[in-house]
Parts: C-alpha cells; sequence; structure tokens
C-alpha cells in the first residue's frame, strides 16, 4: 500500500486495508456458522484451499514487483527468533494448566531471555531481521505498544464472546457467526472515515480515542446480564468494532510512516509481530481465566480485555508529546 499510494493520502489507501478486513472477518464467521450448521467443522479448513488458491492467482497477476536488495539471509537471527516466539507462546498457553505452571514460566524466561539476545544481536546490523533501528524512533515503539495492548484485548473479547451467546445467552451454534459479524462489520462501517480523518489528524488522539470508545463497549460487555437480548449485546459489540476501526487505520498508518520507505518491510514485519503477539497473548490470558474463574469466565475476560484497551489508549496519546516526535 505504501508503494502505490502517496504519503498524504496513505491514511486513505490503509482504510480501503482496513475496510477488506472488516469485510471478510464479517462474512467468516456466517459462513463458518453455515457451514456447521451443515457439515463437520473438517469443512471449515477445506472451504480455504479455494480461497488460497485464487488469491494466489490475483496477487501474482497483480500485486507491484517491490525491487529489493540482495543480502545473505540471517539464518542465525532467525532460528533465535522463531526459539523465542516459540518458547513464548508455549509459555503463555500453559500458564492456566495447574500443574505445569513451572514449566510454562521457565518457557516464558527462556522465551524472553532469547529475544534479548535477538536485540543485541540485531542492534549492530544496519538492517537486520528485526528491525531494532525502527524501534528507536519513540513513535514507532509507542505504537507497537500500542498495537500489543489493542490486539490482546480484541483477542479476548471475541475469544469469550461465542462462549457468552451459547453458555449464558442460550444460543445455538447457527446463530454465532451472526452475533459476533457486528464487531468487524462495525470495524469496515468506519474504516473510510478513519481514513480520511488520519490523513488530517493527529494519529496518537484518533488512535486514543478508538482505543477509549472499544474500552468503553468492553465495559459495557461486562456488565451485560446473562438474560440480555440480543440486541442490548449487539449494539455493545458495535461500539467496540467502531472504537476498534478508528484505531485500526491511524495506528498502522503511523508505523508505517514512522521510518523511511525503503525500511517499509521492516516496518510491516514488525506490524505484523505486534498484532500476532497481541493476539496470542491474548488468547492465552483467556484460557487461564476460563481455567480460574468458571462461569463467570466470559465477563471477566471481558473486563481485562477493558483494561487492556484502556492501557493502549493511554500508550496511543504519549505519542502526541513532544519526546514522541524525536528520534533517538
Amino acid at each position: 500500500v505504501r508503494s502505490i499510494y502517496p504519503k498524504r493520502m496513505l491514511g486513505s489507501g490503509l482504510s480501503w486495508y482496513t475496510l477488506m478486513i472488516g469485510i471478510s472477518y464479517g462474512v467468516g464467521p456466517v459462513l463458518g456458522s453455515a457451514i456447521l450448521a451443515v457439515s463437520s467443522w473438517q469443512w471449515l479448513f477445506l472451504v480455504n484451499l479455494p480461497v488460497g488458491a485464487l488469491a494466489l492467482l490475483v496477487g501474482a497477476r497483480n500485486l507491484p514487483i517491490n525491487p529489493g536488495r540482495p543480502r545473505r539471509f540471517d539464518w542465525s537471527g532467525a532460528l533465535l527468533n522463531g526459539a523465542a516466539f516459540t518458547l513464548l507462546i508455549l509459555g503463555l498457553d500453559g500458564v492456566g494448566a495447574p500443574g505445569n505452571r513451572l514449566v510454562a514460566g521457565a518457557e516464558i524466561a527462556g522465551g524472553v531471555s532469547l529475544g534479548v539476545v535477538l536485540f543485541r544481536q540485531q542492534a549492530g546490523r544496519e538492517i537486520g531481521l528485526v528491525p531494532v533501528d525502527l524501534f528507536r524512533i519513540p513513535i514507532f515503539a509507542l505504537s507497537s505498544l500500542t498495537s500489543i495492548c489493542s490486539y490482546a484485548a480484541q483477542a479476548m473479547a471475541l475469544i469469550s464472546l461465542p462462549f457468552f451467546i451459547q453458555d449464558s445467552m442460550g444460543r445455538g451454534i447457527a446463530e454465532l457467526g451472526w452475533l459476533v459479524a457486528p464487531w468487524p462489520l462495525s470495524v469496515a462501517l468506519v474504516a473510510r472515515l478513519a481514513g480520511y480523518l488520519t490523513d488530517r489528524k493527529p494519529i496518537g488522539l484518533l488512535a486514543g480515542a478508538g482505543l477509549g470508545v472499544m474500552a468503553t463497549g468492553l465495559g459495557l460487555l461486562a456488565a451485560l446480564p446473562a438474560d440480555a437480548s440480543v440486541a442490548n449485546m449487539v449494539w455493545r459489540v458495535m461500539i467496540c468494532g467502531f472504537g476498534f476501526g478508528f484505531f485500526q487505520t491511524p495506528n498502522n498508518r503511523a508505523m508505517m510512516t514512522a521510518g523511511p520507505i525503503q525500511r517499509s518491510g521492516g516496518a510491516n514485519g514488525a506490524m505484523v509481530a505486534s498484532r500476532l503477539l497481541g493476539q496470542t497473548s491474548g488468547a492465552a490470558m483467556t484460557a487461564m481465566i476460563f481455567i480460574l474463574a468458571g462461569g463467570h469466565a466470559p465477563k471477566t475476560a471481558f473486563a481485562v480485555a477493558c483494561a487492556f484497551a484502556a492501557a493502549g489508549a493511554g500508550v496511543s496519546l504519549l505519542r502526541l508529546t513532544p519526546a514522541a516526535a524525536t528520534r533517538r
């Protein structure tokens, strides 16, 4: 997107990207529920084969070719990166298991330690596997931390919602997709407006306000009684989606433009890694909450997600400070 759009229109370009994500995430759960209503769960995976093949064909024919610079592949960095993330994810996944917490703690410590070694190894390289040079830019580092908080909150909410809908509200599996879909479709509804504002207003303010709205929606979900009507739940879910939509495009733009255009690949890699780290840690924390909180687990997860979204809003607003505009 950055190679296609001029910088002054980058927010608009990223908003189309966000719009497509929102529509796809909205259609996915509905289609998944329809498939489960008439067939087995294996078809949820098989249906992706023709979709993936079509994406490869369209991408090969239409995506621009970005010229790169020939370099040797960083095998040591790749192995350290893979080992660090593997240990961290395994550790987070095992925290909730009562008999596995010592091992999980050792895995998390090992993952963090390897991550520190990786950062130190990459810090001396001009362009390394880990974009250490970009993390020295305050607005990039703050945007990455904002992303981790927000995607952790989103993962906790979207994993907990189906359990709340089925177990607390007593709804069937065929209805799940329709009741979860308002979140991503709300993201799609505000995507173009968010893109328009991203090119004209402070990014820290837009993303911070969006996460504040998302935190409000999550707090309202945490306070939702089990016998609430579908309409009462849906408008709360839509508030979360609207807030997340106003966060996503501005934050992505901040990360993509913090460094020079030739570092777009590194910026995108860090953006994806931040998102996946947030989603993975959010999923692991949700599993732990479901083990510890029993029947109150979904609403407890909504409350914790609310705290993460509020923390993300606070970090985002730090980008408005003079210190965030300087380069170290």
